[in-house]
């Protein structure tokens, strides 16, 4: 749309660039600029040109020049402080050039900045350099000129060239990229390119002035057309955050089905785990309904068992008791008995001390020649051995008694204790024999209900069995949901960010160059700009100009030439010399 705006308007220049009458003498100033790199100036020169004829006597040229230079044979100025007399008769010969240069501000702002690999590098450091090259030039505060950039690219040099918004031509391996700008507002413009052994020729800004002549009535319709577009601009970013918003809940909603996938998942694998389990999980229960059965089997047994040992401890109990009798019956006769023996152990011993003093007497006879006596004495000695003997059995029973009465003894006192516990484990069983009563019927309780339980399970898991199914199909079907779901979120961003940039570079930029359109309106009746060196004094004046910047090149090494023998003066054509004036 811009570019079409600008076709037209070129168009209005075209038809009505500033013109004088060719009945007069005109002065055709152009203005030679070298620029810096950086696009600011460094040096101007201008070269006027007069043409045409008059009654009047001179043709005054308005202006201040720091050098002048007559550059057409046989006529001769009249130079007076700021003003340039030139007889209008030399005309008749021929047209008058002369030029001079001067320092002054520019109807222009120009600003130039290079970039390689993404940073800013002063220009004359990217000679001999590779890499991906940047150029932006910056037109300013031009409300006068129409202007054209012409920047010579060779394609030894550089590939993969990109102008934005520039037209391109190529004439042998120079590809030239041109930049119209008209004075409508501030323009950058921007050149990518890759480089291999960067060299770049001098960058060439023409400019030319013009009066543009609009109908009246044009504000209106611009101004009826920059309402459309200010509407459509604002139904443009409603429906931009409308689609932002629908973006960001289809990203929510992406995320949503991708939790809600995993746990379909989850739950599809959980289910598969129990359908898995669940036959494992019924035939416990069976085999735990037949061990209650075998249990209730073992327990009337186990009941019975219980019931005769109550019985039998009640029966040894009744016995203990009579047995407890008898043994203490026992230990009072072995009391005795020990007492008797205690009484014969004293009595023996008394018989064998005084049968010892006869035996000592009858050791005495046992030599005798006596037969009668010596019998006599050995009767008595024996007695006395078998008294002695008796007495040590004697003695020795006694401590035996004495030990069997403190085992009897024992054996009571151990037999009590024995006889008590026995009577403790003969009511503990007698408690544990009322506690089994009850405990078949309630068995038979419980195995009614476990069964019960049993029977349920079949169907629940042929249940769980048929959702564990379901959910594999529906883990299945919403694998690819989220995927799909993220490519209608990834065009609904192409969407929003399509209006944006449709808002921004189209309805926006649009509505600023239609600013700009309505800003030429009456254009026609602004003060024309004629003249560089004197815009309000040089009325028959027309002006143009061509700035150029240095080329960057590679710094060779050069090799000294011989000093010349003689000097010799060339003489230049006037084309020569225009060219020698951005070689100063």
């Amino acid at each position: 749309m811009k570019r079409l705006l600008s076709l037209v308007i070129v168009g209005f220049l075209l038809i009505t660039f500033t013109h004088v009458g060719y009945a007069d003498v005109v002065k055709n100033e152009t203005v030679y600029v070298s620029l810096k790199h950086d696009g600011s100036t460094e040096k101007i020169t201008i070269v006027n040109h007069l043409s045409g004829s008059s009654n009047e006597e001179y043709f005054i040229d308005y202006g201040k020049y720091d050098l002048f230079q007559n550059l057409t044979k046989d006529v001769e100025p009249i130079i007076d402080s700021s003003k340039i007399k030139w007889p209008t008769k030399a005309l008749n010969d021929g047209d008058i050039y002369y030029e001079g240069t001067l320092k002054k501000e520019l109807p222009i702002k120009l600003n130039i900045k290079y970039f390689l690999d993404g940073k800013e590098i002063y220009a004359p450091e990217l000679a001999g350099k590779t890499g991906k090259i940047k150029i932006l030039i910056s037109i300013k505060d031009s409300p006068y000129l129409t202007t054209q950039i012409q920047v010579p690219l060779s394609l030894n040099v550089f590939s993969n060239i990109n102008a934005h918004s520039g037209v391109t031509s190529v004439v042998g391996k120079t590809m030239t990229v041109v930049f119209n700008h008209l004075p409508m507002g501030d323009e950058e413009y921007m050149i990518e390119a890759d480089g291999k052994n960067i060299e770049l020729e001098s960058i060439i800004i023409s400019g030319t002035t013009s009066k543009i002549n609009l109908p009246d009535n044009l504000g209106d319709g611009v101004s009826q057309l920059t309402n459309g577009i200010d509407q459509m601009s604002e139904a443009t970013e409603k429906l931009y955050n409308g689609s932002v918003e629908l973006n960001n809940g289809t990203n929510s909603l992406v995320k949503g089905l991708q939790s809600l996938k995993d746990g379909i998942s989850k739950l599809s694998s959980g289910s598969k785990e129990i359908d898995k389990n669940s036959k494992i999980i019924t035939k416990g229960f069976l085999d735990f309904n037949y061990g209650l059965l075998e249990l209730k089997d073992n327990l009337i047994g186990f009941t019975k068992g219980v019931n005769d040992i109550n019985t039998g401890l009640t029966t040894l109990n009744q016995q203990g008791n009579n047995m407890n009798l008898g043994l203490a019956s026992l230990s009072g006769g072995i009391t005795e008995l020990k007492n008797g023996l205690d009484g014969l152990s004293g009595g023996l011993s008394q018989l064998n001390a005084g049968h010892g003093q006869l035996v000592e007497l009858a050791k005495s006879l046992s030599s005798s020649s006596d037969p009668k006596v010596r019998a006599l004495a050995e009767g008595v000695i024996k007695e006395g051995i078998s008294i002695t003997a008796l007495s040590q059995g004697a003695n020795e029973t006694a401590t035996g008694m004495d030990s069997l009465s403190q085992s009897t003894k024992e054996l009571s006192e151990g037999f009590k204790q024995f006889s008590s516990g026995l009577d403790a484990a003969a009511k503990g069983f007698d408690q544990m024999n009322e506690g089994l009563k009850p405990l078949p019927k309630e068995l038979d309780m419980v195995i009614a209900g476990h069964t019960q339980l049993t029977d349920g399970l079949t169907p629940l898991f042929a249940g769980i069995s048929g959702i564990s199914e379901g959910l594999g199909t529906l883990s299945n079907d919403t694998k690819a949901l989220p995927q799909e779901v993220e490519k209608l979120a990834e065009g609904q961003g192409s969407i929003s960010e399509g209006l944006r940039k449709l808002n921004d570079d189209g309805f926006k930029k649009i509505k600023s160059s239609l600013k700009d359109f309505s800003a030429l309106e009456g254009n026609g009746d602004k003060e024309e700009y004629r003249s560089f060196v004197d815009n309000e004094k040089n009325l028959n004046s027309t002006v143009q100009f061509i700035m150029k910047t240095s080329p960057v090149k590679i710094d060779k090494d050069k090799v000294p030439s011989n000093p010349p023998t003689s000097t010799t003066v060339v003489k230049k054509n006037l084309f020569q010399r225009l060219l020698d004036l951005f070689r100063k």
